[in-house]
């Protein structure tokens, strides 16, 4: 079965909605596969949708704000005093991360900037455990004016960077490099589907 998929701009309060994403323009096959889409709650915060995950050997907590726009990972370190968060990565305390560019980049994100280095490490949510992630770690912020949380999970394609979608298809964890956004009306909670959605809504 043949489907095209378009991005649809709408307003999330109040609204049931389902939102399947994958690239823009591009056509792909639903085929019967063994690998289920991985079901992952999300917290509603302050017109966010929040999900939480680890970074590091030592596996330290982080949630992250769903962000469809962009698609660079990003982690607030604890070097930033500005950032708004509870929590916060501190990278010294993980063997397995690395710097990989050692000067400074800036990357623009909700009209502010970001300062810090393009870093990799281990990623873990739920049962999934990848290695070598590629993530950009905040050293600075520019002005400060929003709710952060610890990070944003970036889930925009990117022709120069391996997304996490892709990374999981590559590791047969995911059978197709899609995800789904589930936002429950008058509700706290949603769900965030990686390599698929939930099939009682969509046939």
């Amino acid at each position: 079965m043949l489907i095209y998929y378009y991005f649809i701009i709408m307003p999330f309060k109040n609204v049931n909605i389902l939102l399947l994403v994958y690239l823009l323009n591009v056509t792909f096959i639903l085929s019967d596969s063994n690998n289920e889409p991985i079901k992952i709650e999300l917290l509603h915060s302050s017109e966010l949708y929040i999900l939480s995950s680890s970074f590091g050997s030592d596996k330290q907590p982080i949630s992250l704000i769903v962000d469809t726009l962009h698609t660079v990972l990003s982690v607030m370190s604890n070097r930033c005093h500005i950032c708004k968060s509870n929590f916060s990565f501190n990278n010294e305390t993980s063997s397995s991360f690395s710097i990989v560019n050692r000067s400074q980049s800036v990357i623009s994100m909700n009209n502010e900037e970001f300062i810090g280095y393009l870093s990799t490490d281990s990623f873990h949510i739920n049962d999934i455990n990848i290695d070598n992630l590629t993530f950009f770690l905040v050293d600075n912020i520019t002005h400060n004016t929003i709710f952060y949380d610890e990070g944003f999970l970036s889930l925009g394609f990117s022709k120069k960077n391996r997304s996490l979608l892709n990374i999981l298809k590559e590791n047969n964890v995911i059978s197709e490099a899609i995800y789904s956004l589930l936002f429950k009306k008058n509700s706290d909670k949603g769900y965030f589907y990686l390599g698929g959605y939930d099939t009682q809504l969509i046939n």
